[in-house]
Order: C-alpha cells, then sequence, then structure tokens
C-alpha cells in the first residue's frame, strides 16, 4: 500500500490529487478512509483540492484531502478523532513528493525492464534513487473511474499543482519516454503515491 512495501512490484492504492481516499483495482480501500463522508463510490466528485497544491489541515482532512503520506501508520479511529479535535496527524516521516522532487526524480537515466513479470522503470544515476524500480501501475480514470495502461505507463503524482491549467504535476513514464517536469494531467485522475521522507 501507498508503494511502502518490501515488494518493489506491488502497485500500490490510487489516489486522486489532494484525495487521502485510496482506491485499489475494485473499490475503496475502507482501511485507509479517514472520513465518514458517504457516496464516496463517485470517483469522479469531489476528492481535489482545486487551484492550488496539496494541503494538509483537520479542515481538509475532514472532507477527505490532504497528503496521504503522512498519515501512514495511523488507524482510521487516530485520524477521525485527531480530526474531530482540530489537528491533522502527521507522521513525521513521509509526505508527497513536490513536483521539484520529481524532477530530481526522473533526471537520472532509467531503464524499462521488468521485474516479476511486472513492467515499470528502474531508475540509476543519482545516489539517493540508485536502483529504484517504479512499476507500470497506469492509472484510474476519471471519466469512467476504469483502470487504463497497467503494464504499459506509470503516473506518479506530486504535491505541486499547476496554477494556469489546475492540472497536477506528475512523473510520467512509459517504455519510450520519462517526463518528470512538464506533465500534467487531470485532477479527478487517480495516480499512484511515491512517497519520500519528510
Amino acid at each position: 500500500m501507498l508503494m511502502l512495501t518490501q515488494n518493489p512490484t506491488n502497485y500500490g492504492a490510487y489516489f486522486q490529487f489532494g484525495s487521502v481516499i485510496g482506491w485499489d483495482w475494485g473499490e475503496i480501500m475502507a482501511g485507509f478512509n479517514p472520513t465518514a463522508i458517504s457516496g464516496l463510490n463517485n470517483w469522479n466528485s469531489i476528492w481535489n483540492n482545486g487551484n492550488k497544491d496539496v494541503e494538509h489541515t483537520s479542515v481538509e482532512l475532514s472532507i477527505g484531502r490532504g497528503d496521504p503520506c503522512r498519515l501512514v501508520g495511523y488507524t482510521v479511529a487516530e485520524i477521525r478523532a485527531a480530526v474531530a479535535s482540530g489537528r491533522a496527524p502527521d507522521n513525521s516521516h513521509w509526505r508527497l513528493p513536490a513536483n521539484t522532487e520529481n524532477i530530481i526524480y526522473g533526471k537520472p537515466f532509467s531503464e524499462w525492464t521488468s521485474i516479476s513479470g511486472i513492467s515499470g522503470r528502474v531508475f540509476t544515476g543519482a545516489n539517493e534513487i540508485n536502483g529504484s524500480f517504479l512499476p507500470a501501475a497506469g492509472r484510474k480514470i476519471a471519466e469512467s473511474a476504469a483502470h487504463g495502461q497497467r503494464g504499459n505507463m506509470g503516473f506518479y503524482v506530486s504535491s505541486s499543482i499547476d496554477k494556469d491549467s489546475a492540472a497536477p504535476f506528475t512523473l510520467f513514464f512509459s517504455a519510450q519516454a520519462v517526463e518528470p517536469s512538464d506533465h500534467r494531467d487531470g485532477q479527478s485522475q487517480g495516480y499512484s503515491v511515491r512517497c519520500v521522507r519528510q
């Protein structure tokens, strides 16, 4: 879950931009749903932050938005109790990467490869990420709630938004290309998350 796993080929959960509600390939991951809001099966609804970068506050968390990486390690009950008292839980270990960090991640050389039958890219050339494997997990498509491009493309969302288009910056890759800085996609798409150290 959340790509924080010893198995490098685990696809993890998929998050709309700014959302802390994770979806797997079939349904909402109920254990990672800190809200009591009904109707969360409506994929293309309110799960975005509008025209701003991701904010992690009790107000945002109360409507299902925020930084999912900061919630790793908390139970749903703990998150709800903190939000009810006006606090935003933060594990002090993980956070979403900003676009500048995705740019750094995409700069080194990388190789399209397969590990245990899962296609993706191994990134090389920078000490802090040398050998890192990101599976081509595809994305969850907003308009249809279907899943697409699995095994062919990777979309790893940042916490940064392009102020002109209101679209989040993502690290995008395929067998042919890596686009770490200029790739933007709609807020309602479902993306992979790569957490970084705070």
